[in-house]
């Protein structure tokens, strides 16, 4: 009985485990896209800056900029707060990972107490 309730505390907590590490991958990966399109961003800021650009076809690119900008911004934002989503749950994990910990040890201590006034009695 024991062991069958350690057996699952180490299943709950091994899940828990995987849970964390995939949001952390899918931090990761966020925290690069959001860096690809900044940079991308940066990029046609630089290229649409360049003197040598006739005035007709500046305009056109400034237009495409402004559409790209906003669509990067839309981008940023929903990445942002897909980020924030992400350090939500890895914090929530984070906390339940501890709690379980917590809850664990009582266990242990529980079922040695037991094991003991076993023994004794």
């Amino acid at each position: 009985e024991k062991a069958e309730g350690r057996e699952k505390i180490q299943t709950k907590m091994q899940d828990l485990e995987k849970e964390c590490r995939i949001a952390k991958e899918s931090l990761d990966l966020f925290v690069k896209e959001n860096t690809k399109l900044r940079r991308q961003k940066e990029e046609k800021e630089e290229e649409e800056a360049a003197p040598s650009h006739p005035r007709q076809r500046m305009q056109v690119m400034e237009m495409r900029l402004d559409e790209v900008t906003r669509r990067c911004e839309i981008l940023i934002k929903n990445r942002d707060r897909e980020l924030k989503d992400k350090t939500d749950i890895i914090s929530k994990l984070q906390e339940r990972v501890l709690q379980q910990s917590k809850e664990n040890i009582a266990l242990d201590q529980k079922w040695d107490e037991r094991v003991q006034q076993k023994e004794e009695g």
